[in-house]
C-alpha cells in the first residue's frame, strides 16, 4: 500500500472515530459537511447508473424496422376495423328507419315480392400487363374479320379492366364494391371486359348521404354528390349551410330504392369547412381503404324478379 493510501486510511479512521465521540451538535455539523462534500459523487454515480440503464434499455429495444412493421400492421387493422364499424352504425340507421316504417302501417299489409332484385358477382381486376395485352389485341388468337374484337371504348379507355362484359349482364353505372364499400362504378361494357372507374378518378359522380351520431343512436343526415378529384380525396357537394357536418361523420350511398335495403359505405369526413357567407359545406371524405394490389371486386347488378313475373301471369 501507498504511503498516500495509508495516509487517506488513517485520516478516514480517525475522523470516524472523532465523530463517534464527539458531542451530538458538533458530530451533526460534521455530518452535513461531510455529506455535502460527497453529495456531488452520489450523484455521479447515480447519473452513470441511469446512463447504463438507458443504454442496455436501448440495445434491448426493437429495431426501428420492427416498429414501423408493427405501427403499419396497427394501421391496417385499425382501417379494417373502421370499416366494419362503419358497416354496423348504418345497418343500425337503417334498422331504425325500417322498425319506424313498419311501426305506421297496418298489421294486414299484403306483402308481394319485389319487382326488382340485387345481385353481386364476382370479377377479376386484370393487371397492368394483361390490360395491355388485352387492349393491343395480343390475347386474341383471331383477327377483327373472325368478328372477334372488343368495344372501341373499352379499348382506348385507360381505365382498369375487369374481365366481365356484356355477357355478365353488366351495365354502365353499376356499383362496384368492395365487401360492403363502394369503391367505384362500372364506367364502359365492352363484350368480354369492362373499364372500373375508381371513386378518387376525377369523372366519378354519385349521390350520397352523411350519417352521425345523435342522442339516441344515429340520424342520416344532408344528401348530395359525392365527386371524385384525381386524387386520394373525394368531395361532397351540395350539403347546405344548416346541415349538421362533422369531421368523422360516414358517407354512404343514398340511392335506397330497393336495389339494396343497406346502404353502402363511401367512407368518412376528414374535412369540414364553412365560411361566414356560404351556402354550402366544404365536405372533403376519405375512400375506404383499398388493398396495396387489387385482384377481384363485386358488381352489383340488377334483377328482374321472376318469381314476381310469374305471379303477374
Amino acid at each position: 500500500m501507498s504511503s498516500w493510501s495509508l495516509f487517506a486510511t488513517c485520516g478516514l479512521v480517525l475522523t470516524g472515530v472523532g465523530l463517534h465521540f464527539a458531542p451530538d451538535a458538533v458530530s451533526s455539523r460534521l455530518r452535513g459537511a461531510i455529506t455535502d462534500v460527497m453529495r456531488p459523487g452520489q450523484q455521479a454515480v447515480s447519473a452513470t447508473g441511469e446512463t447504463l440503464r438507458d443504454g442496455l434499455a436501448a440495445i434491448s429495444s426493437p429495431s426501428v424496422q420492427t416498429q414501423q412493421r408493427e405501427v403499419a400492421r396497427l394501421r391496417e387493422e385499425l382501417d379494417a376495423a373502421n370499416a366494419r364499424s362503419a358497416m354496423l352504425v348504418a345497418r343500425l340507421a337503417e334498422s331504425h328507419d325500417k322498425r319506424t316504417r313498419e311501426d305506421s302501417l297496418p298489421s294486414t299489409i299484403q306483402r308481394l315480392p319485389r319487382l326488382t332484385s340485387p345481385s353481386l358477382i364476382e370479377a377479376a381486376v386484370l393487371g397492368d400487363v394483361l390490360a395491355e395485352q388485352w387492349r393491343s389485341g395480343k390475347l386474341l388468337d383471331r383477327g377483327t374479320a373472325n368478328g372477334v374484337r372488343e368495344s372501341s371504348l373499352v379499348v382506348s379507355s385507360r381505365q382498369p379492366l375487369l374481365d366481365l362484359g356484356q355477357e355478365g349482364e353488366l351495365l354502365p353505372e353499376d356499383a362496384v364494391l368492395l365487401g360492403r364499400c363502394v369503391i367505384g362504378k362500372v364506367e364502359r361494357v365492352g363484350r368480354w371486359t369492362s373499364t372500373l372507374l375508381l371513386l378518387t378518378d376525377a369523372a366519378y359522380r354519385g349521390r350520397a348521404q352523411l350519417i352521425h351520431a345523435a342522442d339516441k343512436g344515429f340520424a342520416w343526415g344532408g344528401r348530395g354528390i359525392l365527386k371524385g378529384q384525381g386524387g386520394t380525396l373525394c368531395q361532397l357537394e351540395g350539403i347546405a349551410a344548416t346541415e349538421s357536418v362533422r369531421v368523422g361523420d360516414g358517407v354512404y350511398t343514398a340511392e335506397r330504392d330497393g336495389l339494396v335495403t343497406t346502404p353502402l359505405y363511401y367512407g368518412r369526413v376528414v374535412e369540414a369547412t364553412l365560411g361566414p357567407d356560404d351556402r354550402e359545406w366544404h365536405v372533403l371524405v376519405e375512400p375506404a381503404p383499398l388493398p396495396n394490389r387489387l385482384n377481384s371486386v363485386q358488381v352489383l347488378r340488377m334483377n328482374v324478379n321472376a318469381e314476381r313475373l310469374a305471379a303477374g301471369m
